[in-house]
């Protein structure tokens, strides 16, 4: 992906864009790949959307799968992203302390407006530097 970029392969890019965002790894657990694929789009963050995104968030945060250190690797070198699935994890796991439940947000009218989860989470990719619109969204 990094020669597609440097020497401005567009569609070797989109190709390769496309594989990661739908999840066409085909070995290990589905949440493992979702590790893998978040990992990808964190190195690319211009090539995702933040729906994609938090998709991949959703897919990898199962409170079923209990990730081991070999299942994380490819998410250490972006520690951000280790504690923003850290933080999603514990607050599916125990919602009444939740991040989500503390946060404020508001209406266009100025009204209070209860924070879901993937609410809180499209808030918390995008401080990651991941917009709306990707090269696939």
């Amino acid at each position: 992906m990094r020669i597609a970029v440097k020497y401005s392969m567009d569609d070797i890019l989109n190709v390769i864009v496309t594989v990661i965002s739908f999840d066409s790894f085909r070995t290990g657990s589905s949440e493992a790949r979702a590790i893998v694929r978040l990992a990808s789009m964190a190195e690319f963050p211009h090539l995702f959307s933040r729906d994609t995104v938090v998709q991949a968030f959703i897919d990898t945060c199962s409170i079923r799968f209990h990730p081991i250190n070999y299942n994380l690797g490819p998410l250490m070198a972006y520690p951000a992203f280790v504690v923003l699935m850290m933080q999603y994890r514990e607050g599916l796991g125990n919602p009444e302390q939740a991040l989500w439940e503390r946060a404020a947000c508001w209406r266009d009218d100025g009204e209070p407006l209860l924070m879901t989860p993937r609410m809180w989470l499209n808030e918390q990719v995008e401080l990651l530097g991941f917009n709306e619109v990707g090269l696939i969204s």
